[in-house]
Order: structure tokens, then sequence, then C-alpha cells
């Protein structure tokens, strides 16, 4: 409402300016902090730390970039809609939905790009798409494992695995959810995230008659209900129980009551040899 009444109730004593929102306040007293600062010195350490945290940065604008994860600021705004941004290339990046722009053009494949992430990410599969194909000639091609993350030299055996896996460095999110924007690694993990605002639960678990949203969430409950209805059987007396332990503790009552009929019978066996004899 300030935006329309133009009211400014946050008042910066040392610049002298006025704030309708509290959390550009904040951040202006954290930009005074940072002029204080005084300038990096190559002395081995990180000039510019984090008053909330304590995250040191070599530089001052990624210290002000990274202050506004704790104030929430968000001063760049988009041209087109109203939606903020805490630093002004996620807002290009942003505006390039609006306009079409494509600035970042792929020499290998054609194709352009509106991300330097999404380039960078269309770069890396033409090299797993150039590396050579798996092949069965080790005696056990289970452990054959051909393809390997250029970032971290992890191995994957599927190389729409290695693709998937790569979205870690790169950032890249390219399914997106058509209500709310809310951008996802995984078309499964983005298509579970749109039940959340349809209300659709399409997995039913038969042994309690629950419905679930995500495929996972069957599975846990499915697996749940199983060790709940596990039971060890005692094969002696057709006793049930819970767990093994307890089944082990009961058969040591058979195992006594074995030994105890076995000497009575031995005892037995010895007196009526006797009596014979007599």
């Amino acid at each position: 409402m300030r935006v329309h009444t133009g009211e400014k109730p946050y008042y910066c004593a040392k610049c002298g300016k006025s704030f309708a929102s509290s959390s550009h306040f904040k951040i202006c007293k954290t930009k005074e902090t940072f002029e204080r600062a005084p300038e990096k010195v190559n002395t081995g350490q990180k000039a510019f730390k984090c008053l909330e945290c304590n995250k040191e940065f070599d530089q001052r604008h990624h210290l002000i970039q990274h202050v506004r994860i704790h104030t929430g600021e968000k001063p760049f705004s988009c041209d087109y809609c109203e939606k903020t941004f805490s630093n002004n290339s996620s807002r290009i990046t942003h505006m390039r939905q609006h306009t079409g722009e494509k600035p970042y053009y792929c020499a290998k494949c054609g194709k352009s790009f509106a991300s330097s992430n999404h380039f960078k990410f269309c770069k890396m599969k033409e090299k797993f798409e150039s590396a050579p194909r798996k092949v069965n000639t080790d005696e056990n091609p289970k452990e054959d494992k051909t393809f390997k993350c250029s970032e971290c030299s992890r191995m994957f055996r599927q190389q729409q695995q290695l693709i998937r896996h790569q979205r870690i460095h790169t950032g890249e999110k390219p399914f997106s959810c058509n209500l709310c924007g809310k951008t996802f690694t995984q078309s499964s993990t983005r298509n579970a995230h749109i039940r959340v605002h349809t209300g659709e639960k399409p997995y039913l678990c038969k042994n309690c008659g629950k419905r679930f949203a995500c495929k996972k969430h069957l599975t846990l409950c499915t697996v749940s209900k199983k060790s709940a209805a596990k039971s060890f059987h005692c094969t002696t007396c057709g006793k049930f129980f819970h767990t093994e332990i307890d089944l082990n503790v009961h058969m040591h009552v058979h195992e006594s009551w074995r030994r105890h009929m076995s000497e009575k019978l031995q005892e037995q066996t010895v007196a009526h040899k006797s009596n014979i004899y007599l």
C-alpha cells in the first residue's frame, strides 16, 4: 500500500534517506557497513565478511549479493511483470522469456539459448554423446560404467543417468511447473509437484486404503505395512512373534523342555532296566 500512499516510515539517520520497506532499510545499513570496510589487502585472507553468518568473500559486490539471502531483498524487478530478483543477471535472464531473446548460440547443434546455464548444459550433453558407447567386454558387465562426469569423475552405466546427475553441477532445471513457475531437475519431480496444486493422488495403497500424490510415498507406506505385518513363526507350537529376537527367546522354552523330557526318559529307562534284572 505504501507504493500508492508514498509513506516511508523507515528512516536511516546516517544517510538521511527514508524507505517504505524494512528490508530496504536493512540493506542501506548493511551497505554503509560495507563502505566502511577496508579495501582488500593481499594477506591470504578474504576481506569482506558477512555479519550474519561470518561467511567471507574476495569482492565487495559478492558480499552485497550474499547479504540479500538474509534480508530477503530483491531490488531488481522485471520490466514486463511484477517478479523481482536478488541479482540483475537473474532479472535479465528472466526477461528473455518475455522478449524471446536467445543470445547464447551453440555452433555444434545450431540451437540458441536464453540462459548461459542452458548453453553450458548443451555443450556438456554433446561431450557425453561423443563418449564411446558401452561395450560388454568385461567378464562382469554390471561393473562396467562407461559414462563419466567431467566435474566430479563419478561413473554411470547409462548416459541418461549422467545427464540427470550433471544438472547438480550446472544448476540446470529444465522442467517447470505450469501453475506456479517452479523449476525442477527431473520431470518426475515436477509431475509430483503439480499434484500439490491439483490435489490428484493416483497412487492407492491396497493395504491401508490411503492415496498418495507421489509414488515414493506409496512405496514407503507399502514397505512399512509389510514390515508391521511381518511375523516370525514357531514351527514347534505355531505361535507368531513380531521380531526374530522374540522368536529366539521363545525357542529356548522348547529346547529346555526337550532337555528336561530327554533326561526324564533316560531316568525311566535306567529304572526299568534295574527292575528287570531284580
